[in-house]
C-alpha cells in the first residue's frame, strides 16, 4: 500500500497543511539565522598570507552586526567554499549568494506531494513521481 507524504525543505510530513506551517520558520531562518548555510569565524594575519583562524563559530547575532575593522573566514555548508581575510562587507556578500544556494538547494517555494512505498524516500528523486505544490507563502524572493 502506497503512503502518501508531503516533502518540505528535506523533511516529511503527514498533511499538505502540516508543511505549509513550516514555510513561515523557513522565510525566519532564510531572514535571520545565517548559520544555517554559513560558518564564519574571525582571522588575524599573522605575517603576509597567512592567517591565524580563531577556532570559534560566530554566532547568527554576530553575523548580523559583523566589526568592520576585523577581518574574516567564511565557508559555505553546501558549496564547500573557503575565503580566508574577507572583510565585514565581503562576508556579508557571501551571505546573501550563500543563502540564495541554500534556498535553492532546499527548493524553499516548493512542497512535494509524492506517493511512495518506502518511507526512506524522499522526493524529488527523477525515479519517483511527484506533484509540486506551491507555498502558501511567497518565498521567491529567497530564489
Amino acid at each position: 500500500m502506497a503512503v502518501i507524504k508531503f516533502v518540505y525543505a528535506g523533511e516529511r510530513y503527514d498533511s499538505a497543511e502540516e508543511a505549509q506551517a513550516q514555510v513561515s520558520g523557513m522565510r525566519d531562518r532564510l531572514d535571520n539565522k545565517p548559520t544555517s548555510w554559513i560558518k564564519v569565524k574571525t582571522v588575524v594575519e599573522d605575517g603576509p598570507g597567512n592567517w591565524v583562524i580563531s577556532p570559534t563559530v560566530l554566532t547568527d547575532e554576530q553575523l548580523n552586526n559583523l566589526d568592520s575593522t576585523k577581518r574574516y573566514m567564511a565557508a559555505s555548508v553546501l558549496e564547500g567554499e573557503n575565503l580566508l581575510g574577507l572583510t565585514s562587507q565581503q562576508v556579508y556578500s557571501r551571505i546573501s549568494s550563500y543563502r540564495l544556494i541554500y534556498a535553492k538547494a532546499l527548493v524553499v517555494n516548493t512542497i512535494f506531494k509524492t506517493d511512495v512505498t518506502c518511507a526512506e524516500t524522499i522526493p524529488p528523486r527523477e525515479d519517483l513521481e511527484y506533484l509540486e505544490i506551491a507555498t502558501d507563502i511567497d518565498m521567491s524572493d529567497y530564489l
